[in-house]
Order: C-alpha cells, then structure tokens, then sequence
C-alpha cells in the first residue's frame, strides 16, 4: 500500500488489499487516542424507524452537517438528517465494517461534538479497488501519530 495526497485528503491506497476485519479493525484503530470513539454514518434516514437494528441500537446523533468525501448533487436533501451510530468495541467496530465496507465514519472524544472530529475517514471504491481517505483535523497528526502505527500492522510505503 502507499500513501498519496488527493485534494487535500490523506490517501492509503490499495486499501482493498486488507481482506480481514482483523486487520483492518487494527489499522483503524491506529487513529484513536485515549477516550476517542468511532461515529459511522449510517445514511440520510427519514426517521429512526428506518435504520438497521444494528445502528438503531447506538445511534447518537441526526445531524444535518454533510461530512462525505464528495460533495452534495443538486438532487441530494440537505434537510434530511443523517444518522451517526458509534462502535466502541472491538466487535462492533467489526460489525460495523460488515454492515458497510464502504464505510464513512468520523473520530471524536467521547461526549464531543460532532463538529470536535479529530478524523474522517472515508473508504470509496476505486476502478481498480479501493483507498482509504483521510481528513485529519489537526495538520501532521496522521503522518506524526497514525501512519507509524499503522506500519507496525500493514506494510505502507
């Protein structure tokens, strides 16, 4: 895998190679510090009644922010809420993951604002793949803090 920069976005790419939940619940959780959590998105809903059980069970917050990778289409509602669910756990990040591979997901302080994020972290599909894209909130924080972590689990050029 190797890092690259795209529109001001930190790039792994090739994220696609790593094939287990393991792994890749280990690579993620290289960009948590003590007492920081993961919100997954778990799309526009029009109430809570619509969700998977799964998100239901730890939604925290509808939020009408738009944090995705691209921006909104002229179709897209802005009004609509989205729905932030959080994995803690080691098995509900995993289940997470399985929910949607394709994830989108944010990393903050237990108890923050949304708006707190330190991370968000976007995995989108590729002609020949996928890559993972990284939004860090603090300059030099990925490069400094994860990226090395991270080189301890997968090799990252």
């Amino acid at each position: 895998m190797k890092i690259s920069n795209y529109k001001g976005f930190l790039v792994i790419n090739d994220y696609h190679e790593i094939i287990d939940y393991e792994v890749e619940y280990k690579v993620l959780n290289c960009f948590l510090e003590e007492g920081d959590m993961f919100l997954f998105n778990g799309g526009v809903i029009a109430s809570c009644h619509n969700c998977n059980q799964f998100i239901r069970d730890r939604l925290v917050i509808e939020d009408n922010e738009w944090i995705d990778f691209f921006p909104p289409d002229e179709d897209c509602d802005l009004a609509s809420k989205t729905a932030w669910y959080y994995a803690i756990s080691k098995d509900e990040v995993i289940q997470a993951l399985r929910y949607n591979g394709l994830f989108s997901c944010v990393v903050l302080k237990k108890g923050r604002n949304l708006s707190e994020r330190s991370f968000e972290l976007f995995h989108l599909e590729e002609d020949l793949g996928s890559s993972l894209y990284i939004r860090e909130s603090t300059p030099g924080k990925f490069v400094n803090m994860v990226l090395p972590r991270i080189k301890e689990i997968i090799s990252v050029n």
